[in-house]
């Protein structure tokens, strides 16, 4: 499996992110990113129990997690773009 890690900001860094968030400001390609990502590591961690406790089929697990594999794909390929320089820069 491709884990990738997540680095979770100080809780001062997370009020002024909310603050920011509050003013208006838009989620960037690169936010969305890391929330996908916080959100498999999650998945990841509680979908198994969920499955041994009959709580959720494993095929259905599986399937939701790769769904948001491909989210995350999707938004690594916007994020690389993003990062690539341009013809004048």
């Amino acid at each position: 499996m491709n884990h990738t890690t997540v680095t979770i900001p100080s809780i001062a860094a997370q009020r002024r992110y909310v603050k920011q968030k509050q003013r208006g400001h838009m989620f960037t390609a690169q936010h969305k990113l890391e929330a996908v990502q916080r959100e498999i590591t999650q998945r990841e961690r509680v979908y198994p129990r969920l499955v041994a406790a009959g709580k959720m089929s494993r095929y259905f697990a599986d399937r939701q997690i790769a769904l948001m594999r491909a989210i995350e794909a999707d938004y690594q390929q916007i994020v690389d773009r993003k990062k690539e320089p341009g013809l004048f820069g």
